[in-house]
């Protein structure tokens, strides 16, 4: 009976050796991974119809935080971007937002670039120029090549609805 209880110890205590190797060697093979940091800004053009002062102007170019502002990060490898979405980035009430992603090239892009493209159909004032479209579509918002903890800076313009990249307006302008 001590044999079959001493055997069995020792099969135990040999399971356990095993069991606990196999665990550090997959804790040293994990991927580290590296913060990413985005700070994501506007700044429009002015849209009314009496001609703005220079304050003004200053005002609506200096870059303001962009709060709430939803961005994708995909895989980019070579110039071709990928199309699963690794991470969805949502900016604070600073425009601020981080995530953690291993070493990599990644593309940042927006609601507008995560569906397939599609052109925009042409109504009474607008026309659409389909090469600028797509162009803008296939370019990412940013690239980062992480390989550190990284930070970058992005600003969207907002354009007036009579003054919109890649098209063009040929109705009534604001009074």
């Amino acid at each position: 009976m001590k044999i079959g209880l001493f055997v069995l110890v020792n099969l135990l205590s040999m399971q356990l050796l095993f069991a606990q190797k196999t665990v550090r060697k997959n804790v040293q093979k994990s991927t580290k991974n590296y913060t990413y940091s985005l700070k994501v800004t506007v700044t429009q053009d002015y849209c009314g119809g009496a001609a703005p002062s220079p304050e003004m102007l200053a005002q609506l170019r200096s870059p303001k935080p962009f709060a709430k502002c939803t961005l994708y990060v995909v895989d980019f490898k070579g110039a071709k971007r990928g199309t699963k979405i690794l991470k969805t980035l949502i900016t604070d009430s600073n425009g601020q937002s981080m995530i953690q992603l291993p070493k990599g090239k990644y593309a940042v892009l927006d609601s507008t670039q995560i569906k397939p493209f599609a052109m925009l159909p042409s109504k009474k004032f607008y026309t659409w120029d389909e090469a600028c479209l797509k162009k803008k579509w296939e370019t990412p918002m940013a690239t980062v090549l992480l390989n550190k903890t990284s930070f970058a800076e992005i600003n969207v313009y907002k354009h007036c609805f009579y003054s919109v990249e890649c098209g063009n307006y040929n109705g009534p302008l604001p009074p």
